[in-house]
């Protein structure tokens, strides 16, 4: 085997990785546009354990709620103020 083969092998795999790279950046793009919404916690309070008390803004509300191991509860709704 000669030196060209090697240099031939090296260039075929830094052009798959090049490529695999560019897919893989390309799906990350994809992936946030399509997972995006509007969704937010705002924040999150442990009461205790498995039990917390959570702030969530979902498009003009804000919502408080209860969440356990196995359920949640509204507790509030209130509509988001822009002030």
């Amino acid at each position: 085997m000669t030196f060209d083969y090697y240099f031939q092998v090296l260039v075929a795999l830094v052009v798959i990785a090049g490529v695999l790279y560019v897919f893989y950046s390309l799906s990350q793009k994809y992936h946030q546009k399509l997972f995006k919404g509007d969704l937010k916690i705002s924040d999150r309070v442990s009461v205790d354990k498995g039990v917390s008390v959570v702030v969530l803004e979902y498009q003009d509300s804000r919502y408080l709620l209860g969440v356990s191991d196995k359920s949640f509860t509204i507790i509030n709704q209130s509509p988001l103020s822009t002030d």
